[in-house]
């Protein structure tokens, strides 16, 4: 088998997938099948119950839409679970509730949960991303989250510290390690790490520049797998033994310099930019060395990129740009660097400038500093409904930064699409604070 890459669901179930702005989304359901949703229109507690305990995952997506009848018991329930997935169950079937007595208890507790080495790591993770915006509305960024582990583990190990709380050890399981024994071929040398073997390889003319031929990286060069795996030293030495540092992935527009950047590594990136791999080619999975970099706040491959002449602004097959990507992702260095690089200010990508991306995503430090770039606060999204900043952040129930806009001179009467002002759009769970933040703004105005 030559599937080198475990590429699988980011969560357990795939009948929801996040958007961008982190909502979840239920994929197609087989009309001419009973819907699930329909299966628990009379759920009690004890069938939600039973999906925690058995840990019936794809159940538990459908039974979330019945679940805050039960919300109360389900919180209780958790303290009873002594399992970490049954508790984690509960936490997937009571995320979309807010209000309830002690949710944010359980939301506390369940970032203790240990990391384990399966498939079920991005449940736990995931969970503990919609977790942290029950503690604290500056941790209320999913997308951010889900987009960049390394933030989501500082946010929880930053609020366990302030709440005197520690992380369960680690749940060892199955190992992945290399068995040993000796690579028969060039591409299980380089699976394996054995430097030795590849050099043999080399020496003795095997060709470098073979492409894998099926498995989930199918089409990827050799360079690529080493890549791929972090196998920088095996990596050197493919190239150091002629493979090229320009091949593309076949049927798509990756190169290995998109690797190399989506996994960090300035110094590689810096040589195959140097020795002739394209810059600007978009490849079938978010964009160019420059997108890549700046969706992940990599502000050095970033400015190495834009130094030798990669483009700021180059569009994805949708539209989406470097700036998109950052802003989506809570990258305010990058947003910044790309404008300084001359990516104008109020540019609508997709639909929707770096603020309204800004605001929709909670990203309060991004909002002040567009503000004083003079984003302009009352511009009309391009998209099916018509927002303004003002509409996306009362939307999301984002306190700290509607306040924000409205000292910065939002306007709350503009409509949108449906004639609806900001107001009206309060929601999440700090909608009554929203809705109590405009009805200061209008008494304040009122006395001036």
């Amino acid at each position: 088998m030559t599937s080198v890459a475990r590429i699988g669901p980011s969560i357990r179930s795939s009948t929801r997938i996040p958007d961008a702005a982190g909502n979840r989304l239920r994929l197609h359901v087989d009309s001419n099948q009973p819907t699930r949703k329909r299966r628990f229109e009379m759920t009690t507690f004890q069938q939600l119950k039973n999906l925690c305990i058995s840990e019936d995952w794809e159940e538990i997506e459908f039974a979330r839409d019945v679940a805050g009848a039960h919300v109360s018991a389900l919180i209780d329930l958790y303290g009873d679970l002594e399992s970490w997935p049954q508790k984690i169950a509960v936490i997937q079937l009571i995320q979309d509730q807010s209000g309830a007595k002690n949710i944010k208890s359980v939301m506390l507790d369940v970032l203790r949960a240990p990391d384990v080495d399966d498939w079920f790591q991005d449940t736990v993770e995931l969970s503990k991303a919609v977790a942290l915006g029950f503690i604290d509305e500056k941790f209320d960024t999913f997308m951010a989250f889900y987009n960049d582990r390394a933030l989501l583990r500082d946010a929880v190990q930053q609020v366990l510290t302030v709440n005197g709380l520690t992380q369960e050890a680690a749940v060892s399981g199955e190992l992945k390690k290399p068995s040993g024994s000796k690579a028969t071929s060039l591409l299980g040398a380089i699976i394996k790490n054995d430097l030795a073997a590849i050099r043999e390889f080399l020496k003795a003319g095997v060709d470098p520049n073979q492409y894998v031929v099926e498995g989930n990286t199918k089409g990827c060069t050799f360079l690529m797998i080493a890549i791929i795996q972090e196998h920088y030293d095996a990596a050197w030495l493919l190239l150091g033994g002629g493979a090229s540092p320009t091949a593309c992935r076949l049927e798509s527009h990756q190169n290995a310099l998109d690797f190399a950047a989506a996994l960090g590594h300035r110094k590689l990136c810096q040589y195959l930019m140097d020795h002739g791999a394209t810059m600007d080619c978009l490849d079938n999975w978010g964009g160019s060395i420059v997108s890549i970099a700046a969706r992940s706040g990599n502000m050095e491959i970033l400015e190495d990129a834009i130094q030798r002449g990669a483009g700021v602004d180059v569009p994805y097959h949708d539209g989406r740009t470097a700036i998109w990507f950052a802003a989506e992702a809570g990258k305010t260095e990058a947003v910044l660097r790309l404008l300084d690089a001359g990516v104008p200010l109020n540019i609508h990508v997709s639909g929707s400038t770096p603020l309204h991306l800004a605001c929709k995503n909670n990203h309060a430090r991004m909002v002040s500093a567009l503000i004083k770039r003079g984003a302009d606060v009352n511009l009309v999204s391009t998209c099916d409904r018509r927002q303004t900043p003002l509409m996306m952040a009362a939307e999301g129930g984002y306190v700290s930064i509607v306040g924000h806009l409205l000292k910065a001179g939002a306007d709350p009467s503009l409509p949108d699409k449906f004639g609806r002002p900001a107001v009206e759009l309060a929601n999440g769970k700090r909608a009554d604070e929203i809705r109590a933040a405009f009805a200061e703004f209008h008494q304040n105005r009122g006395k001036d």
